[in-house]
């Protein structure tokens, strides 16, 4: 690759599209569990083979369509890549119902490196269950966030949770897309209550190249290897088994930058300066001192 191109940070979605939860608000719940992932093992273990190559000083964070910790070959993912020394921060969103103890055991030597996108579903999870495995992260000194879909009639457990969860852990809303506009000012108010940057689920974020580092210090590379600036841009950049002819630039067709994968990439959003450099993980900069 270019040495002049700075490539910081790589989102990587294979090809698993199953989850062990039936949340009524995903479209990968009627999916059924496959009886192997043999395609997707495969195409995560090439990844991790290319990416320490793609740079110097690179996180990694893998945003699946459905469920990844419970599989096995995607902790031995993350351990492998916390392995190398140019990576330096390896994530993963995740329903968190899978053994943090042996999630813990097995990244014990680079736990440091580790974070998490812990996604609570109140019809799938009761608030105790949900709060014992995040107590496990927390003994196990594993950095983590907590998000929620944005559900009005789930603010009770939503606002339970958040007096309960450790104050220094961030508590995200997405928004939920089919209610976008249907949110009410008090609605809009308790989730800002829970989130304070949930006015960014809410706003219309029109795409400006020119205020976004995607496609040149980040990129989102699916199980292919193909390489696009961010998860909405829809143009191919090339891909990162070819060599040389990946070109890292920012080009975009999305209208909209409605999706916190891609606005996280903005830098004339001044309220993400709260998480500092890794933006991408949510996690405040004291936890990581």
């Amino acid at each position: 690759m270019n040495d002049k191109l700075d490539l910081k940070h790589i989102y990587f979605r294979g090809t698993l599209r199953s989850c062990n939860y039936n949340c009524p608000y995903c479209p990968f719940r009627s999916l059924p569990m496959p009886a192997d992932n043999d395609r997707d093992r495969l195409a995560l273990e090439r990844f991790c083979q290319r990416a320490p190559e793609l740079g110097l000083d690179l996180s990694v964070m893998f945003v699946p369509r459905g469920e990844a910790l419970i599989h096995s070959y995607y902790l031995e993912a993350m351990a492998n890549l916390c392995s190398k020394k140019n990576i330096r921060l390896v994530g993963c969103q995740t329903n968190l119902s899978f053994s943090v103890q042996k999630f813990a055991l097995k990244l014990a030597n680079c736990h440091k490196k580790v974070r998490l996108w812990c996604s609570f579903h109140p019809s799938q999870v009761s608030i105790n269950d949900f709060l014992a495995q995040c107590d496990e992260l927390c003994k196990n000194g594993i950095l983590f966030c907590v998000g929620a879909v944005g559900d009005p009639s789930n603010l009770n457990s939503l606002t339970e949770l958040r007096k309960r969860l450790p104050d220094d852990v961030y508590f995200w809303i997405n928004s939920s897309k089919r209610r976008r506009v249907e949110y009410t000012p008090k609605e809009i108010n308790e989730f800002n209550s829970i989130d304070p940057l949930f006015s960014l689920e809410t706003r219309y974020i029109q795409s400006d190249t020119m205020m976004c580092c995607a496609g040149r210090t980040s990129l989102f590379v699916e199980a292919d290897g193909s390489a696009y600036a961010c998860n909405l841009s829809r143009v191919r950049l090339g891909n990162i088994y070819n060599g040389n002819k990946l070109n890292l630039r920012n080009v975009c067709l999305s209208k909209e930058c409605n999706c916190y994968l891609a606005y996280a990439n903005r830098i004339d959003i001044s309220a993400l300066s709260v998480f500092g450099e890794d933006v991408a993980f949510r996690i405040f900069p004291s936890l990581r001192a």
